[in-house]
């Protein structure tokens, strides 16, 4: 999803909502089949987002203990 979207050349803004329960200390997102972190997102976005031109990621966390992912963010002065 995240290639696609941020390799159009349309797209200047992508809104990633995450919603549901989240782990104690690090707040990743708990799915069935596993989990999403802070990490694996940031990880994605460096991989897929496109290097020639600006693509703002607004990226909202409800989730429990989703306060780990802003303490996660101001550590890498994002």
């Amino acid at each position: 999803f995240i290639l696609s979207v941020a390799s159009d050349p349309s797209t200047d803004t992508l809104v990633l909502w995450l919603s549901g329960a989240g782990a104690e200390k690090s707040g990743a997102l708990q799915l069935p089949g596993g989990s999403v972190s802070f990490d694996d997102i940031m990880e994605l976005w460096s991989l897929y987002r496109p290097s020639k031109r600006s693509v703002l990621l607004f990226l909202f966390v409800d989730t429990c203990h989703s306060g780990a992912w802003v303490q996660a963010a101001k550590e890498r002065s994002l």
